[in-house]
């Protein structure tokens, strides 16, 4: 019984490991089977305590700790599916075109934008046509990805003047149109 839940949990990780994509919310799905392979461990770890009323008190500490730990974690996963959403609105109303972005290209699809969505992770030097937009996190591009080619064709073109700068959609997120 053991035995296929490890075969089965570790197969899962592996499989996400090798994903080009590492994201903590695909690990998700890894977390109850993890928790059912050391509940036996756990359950003899209680009975150690004679007093039924420590063994109560620990279920319900481990309870309250596992639930915040599940908030904790849980968290920044929210908040980045809230900040997908507003800018996912916002490219809603921004017009027809091509969009180039980095990092955001999956949500943006998901979510319905109108544009064709460019990933310049995957396309590093994509062919710029004027009328173009750029939706782009320029501080966590400098800081995460600063050796990246989207860094640079960022900075490439907010040197040559190619960026024209139409709004701020929150948390960082800048949206560019690139003028001929």
């Amino acid at each position: 019984k053991n035995g296929l839940l490890i075969t089965g949990l570790f197969s899962f990780i592996f499989f996400i490991a090798c994903l080009p994509a590492q994201e903590f919310r695909l690990l998700l799905p890894a977390l109850p089977l993890m928790l059912l392979f050391l509940y036996p461990a756990y359950d003899r770890l209680v009975y150690l305590f004679k007093s039924r009323n420590l063994r109560v008190g620990l279920y319900l500490f481990a309870t309250l700790l596992q639930v915040a730990l599940c908030i904790r974690s849980m968290a920044p996963v929210m908040q980045l599916q809230q900040e997908e959403k507003i800018v996912a609105s916002a490219l809603r109303m921004s017009g027809e075109g091509r969009l180039i972005t980095f990092e955001m290209d999956g949500a943006l699809r998901t979510y319905g934008v109108p544009q064709e969505v460019v990933n310049l992770w995957f396309a590093p030097n994509p062919v710029l046509n004027a009328g173009d937009m750029l939706l782009i996190k320029p501080l966590k591009l400098e800081t995460e990805y600063h050796e990246s080619p989207a860094y640079s064709m960022y900075i490439r073109l907010k040197q040559q003047g190619s960026l024209v700068y139409l709004r701020s959609i929150g948390n960082g997120w800048e949206l560019y149109r690139i003028r001929p």
